[in-house]
């Protein structure tokens, strides 16, 4: 159960403020319609379920690699920690949202906001 709460929560909530940072902070529409696997559904639920994807992923793969890197000492290990894990998930959310989705995909703004989300997140997760 401690798991969920460290992994899928988050994630959750990371997907819903990244489809609130698309919406008010990149300012696009969130009524289009995107095909997916042969299906038309609405952008907020491409987003949301893309950049959830992109959270897990991000939790993961840096879940793994921690170990791997360095660690730094004083202030610089909170701000490696604060860091590694949204970006990872900014990849991954671009990875799959521009092989899988559209190659129109816009690099800075799916890491930014994957990034936001996951941050807001984590955020929300340590208030409750």
């Amino acid at each position: 159960m401690q798991k969920v709460k460290e992994v899928l929560l988050p994630s959750a909530i990371a997907s819903l403020s990244s489809v609130l940072i698309y919406k008010y902070i990149i300012g696009d529409s969130l009524e289009i319609e995107i095909p997916v696997l042969g299906s038309e559904l609405p952008a907020y639920a491409v987003i949301g379920g893309v950049t959830f994807l992109g959270n897990l992923g991000g939790e993961v793969i840096s879940d793994m690699l921690k170990d791997k890197i360095p660690q730094q000492p004083g202030f610089l290990k909170n701000l490696e920690g604060g860091i590694v894990t949204p970006l990872i998930s900014g990849l991954t959310t671009y990875t799959i949202m521009r092989y899988g989705i559209s190659e129109f995909t816009k690099l800075p703004e799916a890491v930014f906001v994957t990034a936001a989300g996951s941050i807001a997140g984590k955020y929300a997760v340590k208030m409750m």
